[in-house]
C-alpha cells in the first residue's frame, strides 16, 4: 500500500491498514484527544483520501493541529523526563513516592514555563488522565522496576504461586514498569489473555484477587496528591 500518512502519523502501528486506522485512530485514540470539528473533519479526509476510488491516492492525510500540538507536548514532557529523572516529582512519579499538590504544581510550571505547551494542553493531558497530571506524567514515565517488584512483595509473602501465576505476576510486573499504572480491566485484556484467558478469576482466588487490586490501587494513589484523593 502507498504511504498516505504525514509524519504526524507514521509512528502509529494501528494506521497500516485501512480499517484499522480507521477503527482503531480515527474512532479511538486520535478522534477522543481533538476538538469534536477535528474529529468529524478528520474521519471525512481519511474516508474520501483512503477511498479506493480517491483520485488522490498518493495524497497524504493532514492532521487537526490539536492532535499535533498533543503529540509535541507528550514527545516534549517524555524528552524532560528522561533528562531529569533527579528531579524530585520525577524521582517519586518513578520510583512510587507520593507526590504532594507541590509537585505537581512544579511540574506543571516547567511545561509551561519551556514551552513544552500550553495551559490548555496541561489541561488536555490532565482530562485524559482522571484529572490527574501525575497519572499522566507516570504514564509516560513509567515505574522503576525495582519498585514494581518491591509493590507486590507483600502480595506474594506468605502465598506458593504455581507457575502460571508467577508467570502472570512477572508480566503484570513487567506492564506495569513500562505503563506506570495499570487498571484491573486490564487484566482480562492482551498480553494478560495469552495466560489467563479466561481473566484472572481463572488462576487467583477471590482473595487473591481482592490483593492483587489493592497493590493497583496503592500504586495508582501515589500518583494523585493526597488532597485530592479526599476532595
Amino acid at each position: 500500500m502507498t504511504n498516505v500518512l504525514s509524519p504526524d502519523l507514521q509512528n502509529i502501528p494501528a494506521v497500516s491498514k485501512y480499517h484499522d486506522f480507521l477503527r482503531g485512530c480515527v474512532l479511538g485514540r486520535l478522534v477522543g484527544g481533538c476538538h469534536p470539528a477535528d474529529a468529524r473533519r478528520l474521519c471525512a479526509a481519511a474516508c474520501a483520501r483512503w477511498s479506493p476510488t480517491s483520485s488522490r491516492p498518493g495524497a497524504a492525510l493532514s492532521i487537526p493541529t490539536s492532535i499535533r500540538g498533543k503529540s509535541r507536548f507528550e514527545a516534549k514532557v517524555r524528552t524532560y523526563l528522561a533528562e531529569h529523572p533527579d528531579q524530585i516529582a520525577v524521582q517519586k512519579l518513578r520510583r512510587n513516592g507520593q507526590i504532594t499538590t507541590a509537585d505537581i504544581a512544579s511540574l506543571e510550571n516547567i511545561f509551561v514555563a519551556e514551552g513544552f505547551g500550553t495551559a490548555e494542553d496541561v489541561e488536555q493531558a490532565k482530562s485524559e488522565h482522571a484529572g490527574q497530571l501525575g497519572l499522566f506524567v507516570r504514564a509516560i514515565a513509567g515505574l522503576d522496576e525495582e519498585a514494581a517488584i518491591a509493590a507486590f512483595d507483600k502480595f506474594q509473602e506468605g502465598r506458593i504461586l504455581c507457575a502460571n501465576q508467577l508467570d502472570f505476576i512477572k508480566l503484570l510486573i513487567k506492564v506495569i514498569t513500562k505503563n506506570g499504572i495499570v487498571d484491573v480491566g486490564a487484566l482480562y485484556d492482551s498480553p494478560f489473555s495469552s495466560i489467563a484467558p479466561r481473566g484472572p478469576e481463572e488462576l487467583f482466588s477471590d482473595e487473591d484477587l481482592d490483593a492483587m487490586q489493592e497493590v493497583l490501587t496503592r500504586l495508582r494513589a501515589t500518583a494523585i496528591p493526597l488532597d485530592a484523593q479526599t476532595a
